[in-house]
């Protein structure tokens, strides 16, 4: 499983909170992220950098070695190309 997301949940405006929330769920998590910015364009992108801080920080490694990243790329890269494209990529090296 690879551990390369992307946030392609929008926020969506509660009434009843006078907020902005975004709710997602990475491994089973579920998280909610808010703003009280009712401007709709500057309330959304506060919730979605919000958002993106929590996912940057929750996936650095900063002690992580070479061999597991090219490891972690190579997963996240077989499932979004064809196998192979893949493999020509693989036979050069």
């Amino acid at each position: 499983m690879s551990n390369f997301y992307e946030i392609t949940a929008k926020p969506r405006w509660v009434e009843s909170r006078n907020s902005w929330i975004l709710q997602i769920q990475v491994d089973g998590k579920r998280k909610s992220f808010y703003s009280s910015i009712p401007n709709q364009r500057q309330g959304h992108v506060e919730c979605m950098k919000k958002a993106k801080e929590w996912f940057d920080d929750r996936n650095l490694d900063t002690n992580i070695e070479f061999e597991k990243a090219w490891e972690l790329f190579l997963d996240d890269y077989r499932l979004k190309k064809p196998r192979n494209i893949l493999s020509c990529y693989l036979s050069t090296w």
